[in-house]
């Protein structure tokens, strides 16, 4: 929905890069807490239920099996709020995703998706340069190869900034 960031921006872990759309999320979290509340009312009456099968239970007026049943009623009643409860909070969490952060601080090094865009989950939106050492991709030719030893201290002139050389190594 919306994207927070460009390329070459600095940005501080927990950051907000960008912002889906959490319309559809709002509306699972909605059903997920609508079918917990419906959870906890079966569970209210088959409670109630199991109770009162108790009390004729012990004057001897239903079956040992009627009772059972209710029992069993009671139990799936809560097994199915814990699975109602569950849904509520994976719903919650997916609210949070919706809202895309820095995992770390740095840079970010490229944007592989734009405000309006459809993203599937999973999918890598922007590309993070995080801060500290740097990796340089060089080519040189084969016949100089045993030039470039592992460890080898080096100094790197960017295009960037003529004239200014930076400390490496080669690894």
């Amino acid at each position: 929905a919306r994207r927070l960031v460009d390329v070459g921006q600095r940005v501080k872990a927990g950051q907000a890069l960008a912002e889906l759309d959490a319309s559809d999320v709002a509306l699972q979290r909605e059903a997920a807490q609508a079918q917990l509340a419906s959870a906890e009312a079966d569970l209210a009456l088959a409670k109630s239920e199991l109770d009162r099968y108790q009390q004729l239970l012990d004057r001897q007026l239903v079956s040992r099996s009627l009772y059972d049943a209710r029992k069993s009623q009671f139990e799936a009643a809560q097994a199915r709020v814990r699975q109602a409860q569950a849904q509520a909070r994976v719903s919650v969490n997916q609210a949070d995703y919706a809202v895309l952060r820095a995992p770390a601080d740095g840079v970010i090094a490229q944007r592989l998706a734009d405000a309006g865009q459809v993203v599937a989950a999973g999918q890598t939106v922007f590309m993070l340069a995080e801060n500290g050492d740097r990796e340089v991709l060089i080519s040189v030719p084969e016949q100089s190869a045993a030039d470039f030893s592992p460890g080898r201290a080096l100094a790197v002139e960017l295009w960037s900034a003529p004239g200014k050389r930076l400390p490496a190594t080669l690894r």
